[in-house]
């Protein structure tokens, strides 16, 4: 990063700045503002860098009012009020992210701004602590819905995935969709499954494991359920009180989904080792 040279000399020979993506305005009220701005992210990902978590509100919105390209741009409306999706603000930022001219600390804030947003969409963020180090794009599944043949189709693509490329998605999972049905529909809402992945399908076929209709079936089939009820028949006839001993049915489910991932899915389980 290139070092801060805004009017405030003792700040700038403290602290790093995050390099600008336009050139600084000549009034110097909006370059002292920019200044200041440039300075508070470099704190914020400092800060969200050693605590290993993501970026704070704030140094999200400074950051895409920085990669804003103009005043009527989903980014610039984003670093107004902190609303936006990140599928429209992704239109924006990534072109930025790709073109070979972006500056490496302008392409390490795209990142922090596109991990913010991937992880308060996603509807199971996963971890609450962030690896050491800044986050990548690529390394990143962001959960997105796209229109499959006449219903939603949720999947999880890389955050560096262009839109473009995501929209031809649904037509070419649907001849998959179509094969598979519904255990292949849910194998797409796992949250580690990349839908762009070229072995989609080939990863879909090793770990499904089975589909259900009823919760207990599925425990059946993975447990060794039917031999301990024999067991309990035999305790419950030979002992006093043996007739309160029960198989703990809802600690058996936990374990089961700690172990396998289970979907559920139009009213079936459907369950994949992954």
């Amino acid at each position: 990063m290139e070092r801060h040279t805004n009017h405030n000399d003792e700040r700038s020979e403290r602290e790093p700045s995050i390099d600008a993506l336009h050139a600084r305005p000549r009034d110097g009220a909006a370059r002292e503002a920019q200044g200041d701005r440039e300075y508070l992210i470099v704190h914020g990902i400092e800060s969200a860098r050693h605590e290993k978590r993501d970026i704070d509100p704030m140094t999200a919105r400074m950051i895409a009012k920085l990669l804003s390209p103009s005043d009527e741009s989903a980014l610039t409306a984003f670093a107004l009020n902190g609303y936006g999706r990140n599928r429209d603000l992704r239109a924006e930022y990534l072109p930025i992210y790709e073109d070979p001219d972006t500056t490496g600390s302008v392409i390490e804030a795209i990142d922090w701004l596109g991990a913010y947003l991937v992880n308060k969409e996603n509807l199971e963020p996963g971890r609450t602590q962030r690896p050491p180090g800044a986050p990548k794009l690529r390394n990143l599944l962001w959960q997105t819905e796209m229109q499959g043949d006449g219903s939603p189709l949720h999947v999880s693509v890389r955050a560096d995935i262009p839109n473009e490329r995501i929209d031809e998605l649904a037509d070419q999972l649907q001849p998959k969709l179509d094969l598979h049905g519904t255990a292949f529909r849910a194998f797409l809402l796992l949250p580690d499954v990349e839908a762009t992945s070229d072995n989609v399908e080939e990863s879909y076929l090793e770990c499904f494991q089975g589909e259900f209709e009823e919760r207990d079936q599925l425990i059946r089939a993975f447990t060794e359920i039917d031999e301990f009820a024999g067991q309990l028949r035999d305790i419950r006839e030979r002992y006093l009180g043996g007739e309160f001993v029960q198989v703990d049915m809802d600690g058996l489910w936990v374990q089961l989904n700690e172990v396998w991932d289970i979907v559920l899915l139009e009213d079936r389980y459907f369950v994949f080792n992954t």
